[in-house]
């Protein structure tokens, strides 16, 4: 757990980096846990009414833990690399490289390097190649994953489409199987529609995920 609290009164808008608002999700069991991270800071994640969706039906599979991260204004950012306090989760305040998962939501381009800027935050290696199994698997989802290729160095896998159906079952994948290897868990979702993995399917065509009853979703 990061300490940031002493640090509150020395920045601007310190509560966005609080977490404790109405609603919040603070789960102390699980067996997966995963940080939804939005590269912005958090007023315009907020707005995001996926982020809102996933933040719900995650945390209600059983066993699982979902917490939220956003990236820091310019003066906490500074802060945080004058200290030496890596990017953490909203919710428990959890360095991001202690996650089994690291979501990103890309929602439009120009939020690319701010992935890269988190990354480096958290004291994760930036490509995909560099990471071993001390690290969590690096994930991504939103809009902008319809053309995955110009973040596939970057990100272990891709869910492309609609994640309201199948990033629960993803979810419950991991809890299933905690003990397996980040390689041995891309195998496990590995053909789920919308889940495409670069360093396993380069050449392979990728169904996107559809939601098809919203009624029930």
């Amino acid at each position: 757990m990061v300490d940031i609290e002493k640090y509150l009164l020395s920045v601007e808008m310190p509560i966005q980096y609080m977490g404790n608002e109405v609603n919040s999700i603070h789960k102390k069991e699980f067996k997966a846990n995963m940080c939804l991270f939005f590269p912005d800071i958090y007023e315009v994640g907020m707005s995001n009414l996926g982020i809102r969706i996933l933040y719900d039906i995650l945390n209600k599979v059983d066993g699982f833990s979902l917490e939220r991260g956003f990236s820091p204004l310019e003066d906490m950012e500074a802060l945080m690399r004058e200290k030496k306090i890596p990017m953490f989760s909203l919710e428990s305040k959890t360095p991001l490289k202690e996650f089994d998962v690291v979501g990103f939501s890309l929602s439009y381009e120009m939020s690319y390097t701010n992935v890269l800027n988190a990354l480096d935050l958290a004291g994760i290696p930036i490509r995909s190649e560099d990471r071993g199994e001390e690290y969590p698997l690096i994930m991504a989802g939103g809009t902008c994953t319809v053309n995955p290729v110009p973040m596939s160095r970057f990100i272990d896998y891709f869910v492309i489409g609609d994640g309201e159906d199948v990033m629960p079952e993803i979810a419950r994948i991991f809890v299933d199987n905690p003990d397996k290897t980040n390689v041995g868990k891309l195998e496990l979702i590995r053909g789920l529609d919308g889940v495409y993995i670069p360093k396993l399917d380069k050449d392979k065509r990728i169904k996107k995920a559809i939601v098809h009853n919203l009624d029930s979703t």
